[in-house]
């Protein structure tokens, strides 16, 4: 995969290296953007004094076996990494905290809407076009489906969640949320605060919060390999199902 430049100074900081694309990606029919966020880091600490070594560590990155299969079925790939932390000037501090969800949410909207602009709505080929969300990365495919009337291009969305839970609505237009249940699948972790209680889970039932189902596990790694399956299958109907009826006159054509 290659490097997407961006062109925007701020976002530039940001995303250098963080947006990557399969070769020739304007020329196919099938596209899958992915925001997820960064890898995960393991590491095995020394038994005796909880020291640190490179050999004993390892990145954990599941979007890797998703990125695989998409582009064995011929999908072109964008890959959206988004950093836990944006940059700052005044960075000096060892330990560098989360952004805010407000200055995630400003430039991960900025970002996403140049790339709908700039690049995804301008591939005439591409189709069937599907969103994958991945941990808190998610909140981008809400704010693209919410900044930009692209769901006529949009065939499905995929989401796996562990936190704050997204709801996609919009004032100028009434049918998004309907559309969001009807073509997305949005895991959430087994253990998610939603199933606390039954009213929270009515309440996330609602469609705008999407098609939700119950993962039987926590964990954005371990939930995304086991319903990696399940979403490939699903991805695949809904190509199927979104191709038009071929008439009798047609087939004898």
């Amino acid at each position: 995969m290659i490097p997407l430049y961006i062109q925007r100074d701020v976002l530039f900081k940001a995303y250098e290296n963080q947006v990557l694309v399969t070769p020739n990606l304007q020329e196919t029919e099938r596209l899958l953007v992915i925001l997820h966020d960064p890898p995960q880091l393991v590491a095995q600490p020394d038994s005796h004094d909880n020291h640190l070594e490179s050999h004993n560590a390892w990145i954990v990155d599941p979007v890797v076996e998703y990125i695989d299969w998409a582009v064995s079925q011929g999908f072109g790939v964008m890959d959206i990494n988004v950093p836990a932390s944006l940059p700052q000037e005044e960075d000096t501090d060892p330990f560098i905290p989360r952004s805010p969800e407000k200055i995630m949410q400003a430039q991960l909207q900025e970002l996403v809407c140049y790339l709908w602009d700039n690049y995804i709505q301008l591939y005439e080929n591409a189709t069937e076009i599907f969103l994958m969300g991945v941990g808190n990365a998610y909140l981008g495919v809400k704010v693209l489906l919410m900044g930009r009337d692209c769901k006529p291009r949009i065939t499905g969305v995929v989401n796996f969640v562990t936190g704050t839970l997204r709801p996609v609505k919009s004032d100028v237009d009434p049918d998004l949320s309907a559309w969001y249940k009807e073509h997305s699948q949005v895991y959430i972790a087994s253990d998610h605060l939603c199933w606390k209680s039954e009213d929270l889970t009515r309440k996330v039932q609602k469609r705008r919060f999407g098609s939700v189902k119950r993962s039987p596990t926590n964990g954005l790694s371990k939930m995304m390999q086991l319903h990696a399956e399940d979403v490939h299958a699903w991805i695949l109907q809904a190509i199927a199902s979104n191709k038009p009826e071929t008439t009798d006159d047609e087939k004898m054509s």
